[in-house]
Parts: C-alpha cells; sequence; structure tokens
C-alpha cells in the first residue's frame, strides 16, 4: 500500500490602496494522494428520482428548481 501524503500552497497578496484602505487576496490548495477510503460494495446504485417513481420511493416529487430576479 501506498504511502498517503498532502500538497498544500498558499499564497497572498496585500496592497494599499489608501492611507485607510487595503486590498487583500488570499489564495489555498490543498491535496491529498493515495487516501485511504472504504467503499460499500453493498450499496444499491443510486436512483433518479421522477415524478413516475416518486410515489414508489415515497416522496411527494422531485423538487423544482426556483428562480427569482
Amino acid at each position: 500500500m501506498a504511502t498517503p501524503y498532502s500538497q498544500q500552497v498558499s499564497a497572498a497578496a496585500e496592497y494599499s490602496l489608501t492611507r485607510d484602505l487595503t486590498l487583500r487576496a488570499d489564495y489555498l490548495f490543498v491535496r491529498g494522494l493515495k487516501l485511504a477510503r472504504t467503499r460499500n460494495i453493498n450499496l444499491l446504485p443510486p436512483v433518479v428520482l421522477t415524478t413516475a417513481n416518486a410515489a414508489g420511493l415515497g416522496v411527494s416529487g422531485p423538487a423544482r428548481p426556483h428562480f427569482s430576479l
């Protein structure tokens, strides 16, 4: 088994716009590699919820997206 490890990078910059105002930007990157994980092989495949199968799954139906301007 491979040894797990992570890569981390951070950077920041700050700039003084006026005497009382500064601008700051930060960046953070974190990546995990070769991490151990468990997998449930008995888990059923995912089911796509539709109006046709909603009652059989015990729900009223798929949610409709709400858009407002």
